[in-house]
């Protein structure tokens, strides 16, 4: 089995430090052929790998699970969306109008609305999450408060996309500045029943928010882990065969 933390043959640069588009954020993106899986530093490539993935395919509704602890449901600016819905550079439609919150809204206008979100986000973020009267495109929420219920959800929809940011599994006391990691035990659990309802996602996006996670990625592919990263990585290999 493909380790995701070893070896050039498993992990190629798509993105990286030097390339010209991203160098100013440092954003890295590197890219596991085994699996398709796409792991990010900053959540706004997942909208690159979506659209890169899906663009000469012949598909129905895009059907995405967002797992977060933010809803990252901004939309695009609605002066942007003519110009943003013309090119087709994808790096640099990525470069000059997204954010870490507006990617998924972005993906949904580049592909006619034709997408269904099935966020899970930590409850004091419900607030900010998707509104379905003011979005064209299909959502469904659900609180951290409310993972049965996600899973049970999940149980009756093909899954396209899954997409993941490692912030999701912290406990957070924003009073005190606090992020503590969930425990080995908690995010196997989490991953076991997740992957009981999914099955075979098209693809999989994680992105490390590395100013809460601690894990970062550097241009010569080595890489400083959060136990976060580890363990979920763990999963994706028990799990992902």
């Amino acid at each position: 089995m493909p380790d995701l933390l070893k070896g050039k043959a498993c992990f190629v640069k798509e993105i990286s430090v030097t390339s010209s588009m991203f160098d100013e954020e440092k954003e890295v993106l590197f890219y596991d052929k085994v699996r398709n899986i796409f792991v990010m530093n900053n959540h706004r490539l997942a909208f690159y790998c979506w659209q890169k993935h899906f663009n000469n395919l012949k598909h129905g509704k895009i059907v995405i699970v967002h797992i977060d602890f933010h809803p990252d449901a901004c939309p695009i600016n609605k002066g942007d969306m003519d110009d943003f819905k013309k090119h087709t550079d994808l790096r640099w439609l990525t470069k000059k109008y997204l954010l870490w919150d507006n990617f998924i809204s972005a993906f949904a206008l580049r592909n006619n609305n034709d997408v269904k979100v099935i966020s899970l986000v930590q409850e004091n973020e419900l607030g900010n999450a998707f509104d379905q009267e003011y979005e064209k495109f299909e959502v469904k929420n659900f609180s951290n408060e409310q993972e049965e219920s996600f899973f049970k959800y999940l149980k009756n929809e093909n899954i396209d996309i899954l997409d993941i940011d490692l912030d999701y599994f912290l406990d957070v006391n924003l009073a005190q500045n606090l992020f503590t990691p969930w425990s080995k035990e908690r995010i196997n659990d989490f991953f076991l029943k997740l992957f009981s309802v999914i099955k075979s996602p098209k693809i999989i996006t994680i992105a490390t928010s590395p100013s809460c996670t601690g894990t970062i990625f550097e241009n010569n592919l080595s890489i400083k882990s959060s136990s976060i990263y580890k363990i979920v990585k763990n999963n994706l290999h028990k799990f992902l065969v």
